[in-house]
């Protein structure tokens, strides 16, 4: 059976700035995409075997190349930056389908938001996608042409590009073109017409309010529009028209493909954001306990996937593990075991500016004090966390609650990452 794209998901930034979504104080790059990654991870009725291969498109941080696979079980995992823009998301999506037949590949997209005067409209967000055997939609081919610096390319050429470099040069009544611009020329669409009478033609805003003002993650957002528009069996162009070149990706939808996530545009922002400052990481020092690097790479898996491990004798689980039961004492017969990562809310407290460690200080600084809770995971087993979005407030007791991965503070050269309460749930 083909590789084809099975599952698609968006996310946005919580965070507000005005009507303006941006990263929380919290949140970077490696965050969104953590945060897009375990959506398609952890979706009911996902598909079936490994993540095989892990591709990232946008600008990143040094920690995702470590991080992401991590956080996902799979540390020894293939990740394959492939830069910015819709070519780069051509190309990963394109890779990833011919990834090994045996699991799945996840391609992660992701635009930071931007300061508020190089960019007004734009904002923090990102799309991920799994690709796997089975179907959905397939990718075709991919190509892209030049064309002269604020100057409308020439038609008829542009056209024929299109589709040549797609694969689908026979006029179809089938075939639809997505056209992702920030205006989208009538010369372009005229032409398209006269070559492809048969076929449709759509203009996809460039950079939607509410996601970043570089091209890729409104590339991805146009893809998802196309497959509305498709029917079965049908194919389509992506094209994606910048200020010096047009990229095409062509795709064939063979069945239905999960959608999940905020797709849709937001209303335009009342507020602008001034650049956020961010700690230079070679000087940045915690005045709080300092954690060894060794110790906290050997304690990522209970504190980034909630795994524990249960005693074969009496069935108990200890978390976070540590070679011995807590109950019974045993140290044979012990495996590791997922434990779920929503929980219960049964003791909150929220930490008032100048009661937080000083590792804190800059998080306090930003978004003042915050809420930590005890949250239960399952019967008797319980983790101390911090609530994220949610400035100076704590859920209730008895609340159910989700977590997501988020930045905690720097220490050695790099930024440190643990799960997070969110209050209320995505």
């Amino acid at each position: 059976m083909a590789r084809a794209i099975v599952a698609g998901t968006a996310y946005r930034s919580r965070w507000r700035t005005g009507a303006l979504e941006v990263e929380g104080p919290d949140e970077d790059p490696v965050t969104i995409a953590a945060e897009l990654l375990e959506a398609l991870v952890d979706r009911p009725g996902g598909a079936a075997g490994p993540v095989v291969a892990l591709d990232l498109v946008g600008r990143y941080n040094a920690e995702a190349e470590a991080a992401l696979p991590e956080l996902l079980g799979v540390p020894h995992v293939a990740v394959r930056h492939h830069g910015e823009g819709p070519g780069a998301l051509a190309a990963a999506l394109a890779l990833a389908s011919r990834a090994p037949s045996d699991g799945r590949a996840l391609v992660a997209v992701v635009d930071p938001s931007t300061p508020a005067t190089a960019h007004p409209e734009s904002g923090a967000g990102g799309v991920a996608f799994e690709i796997a055997e089975g179907v959905g939609l397939s990718v075709l081919e991919h190509g892209g042409r030049r064309h002269a610096a604020h100057h409308p390319p020439d038609a008829e050429a542009w056209c024929r590009a299109a589709t040549a470099s797609t694969g689908l040069a026979s006029p179809s009544s089938a075939l639809a073109l997505q056209l992702v611009a920030r205006e989208a020329p009538p010369v372009l669409l005229s032409a398209w017409r006269r070559q492809q009478p048969e076929a449709s033609a759509e203009t996809s805003p460039a950079a939607p309010v509410g996601l970043g003002a570089a091209p890729t993650v409104p590339t991805a957002l146009g893809l998802r529009r196309l497959v509305e528009r498709l029917g079965p069996g049908g194919e389509g162009i992506l094209a994606t028209v910048g200020v010096e070149a047009t990229h095409f990706l062509g795709v064939r939808l063979g069945g239905p493909v999960a959608w999940n996530g905020a797709w849709e545009p937001v209303a335009p922002p009342t507020l602008l954001r001034d650049a956020r400052s961010e700690p230079d990481l070679a000087t940045a020092v915690s005045e709080g306990a300092y954690v060894p690097r060794p110790r906290y790479l050997e304690n990522l898996p209970a504190r980034w996937r909630f795994e524990g491990e249960r005693c074969s004798r009496c069935a108990s689980v200890t978390f976070p593990p540590r070679g011995l039961c807590r109950r019974c004492r045993a140290v044979d017969g012990l495996t590791r075991v997922a434990l779920p990562r929503d929980g219960t809310v049964v003791a909150a407290t929220v930490v008032a500016p100048g009661a937080q460690p000083t590792e804190f200080d800059p998080l306090v600084s930003e978004s003042g004090g915050y809420g930590v809770v005890l949250l239960e995971l399952s019967e008797g087993v319980r983790v101390t966390l911090p609530v994220a979005d949610a400035p100076g407030e704590a859920p209730p007791i008895g609340a159910t609650v989700t977590t997501r991965l988020r930045r905690l503070y720097p220490m050695d050269g790099e930024w440190r990452y643990g799960r997070k309460v969110l209050a209320r749930r995505p």
